[in-house]
């Protein structure tokens, strides 16, 4: 589309089933939402990336290791800088939905929950209802909530329900 340009990128669980779970990203642009999977092939060369940018730098196996173990944390901040066209064909699974056809989406805070080993938090929830089916995705508990509300309620407006 032509003056799309993406607002933000938000790590997803996407929950397909009991025991299904997949990780996205949902890009957030000024025109609609992209759902790029993480698939494996993906991940092992964004992987290879890290590694080989720290190599350049002359980092040691230590630091190549720990860019490689860090790729699932910080893999979704690649997408900020790309062409939203870009992101929607980088992977046969990569979906788009467009805000027009959402007809409700909610955004809940995970809950707090304190133990004698001090205190965790539960991950946020964002629920997405289409025509046709229901998203049921979360979201890290380190990841700045509001930062996730601002860009779909750029999105969205009024209509993100999000407490």
């Amino acid at each position: 589309m032509q003056g799309e340009f993406v607002i933000s990128a938000i790590p997803v669980n996407w929950k397909k089933g009991f025991f299904k779970t997949e990780i996205h990203t949902l890009v957030v642009t000024n025109y609609r939402l992209i759902m790029a999977k993480l698939t494996s092939n993906l991940w092992k060369q964004i992987a290879q990336e890290k590694k080989s940018e720290v190599e350049s730098k002359g980092g040691g196996m230590l630091k190549k290791m720990w860019a490689v173990a860090t790729t699932g944390f910080t893999y979704y901040t690649r997408y900020v800088n790309f062409d939203p066209e870009y992101i929607l064909n980088e992977t046969p699974e990569n979906i788009w939905i467009d805000p027009n056809t959402v007809k409700s989406i909610t955004l809940r805070k995970g809950r707090i929950i304190r133990d004698k080993y001090g205190n965790k938090q539960d991950m946020h929830k964002l629920k997405i209802v289409l025509p046709d089916a229901t998203l049921n995705l979360e979201i890290r508990p380190e990841f700045n909530l509001d930062d996730a509300a601002n860009s779909l309620f750029q999105l969205f407006g009024n209509r993100l329900d999000y407490r």
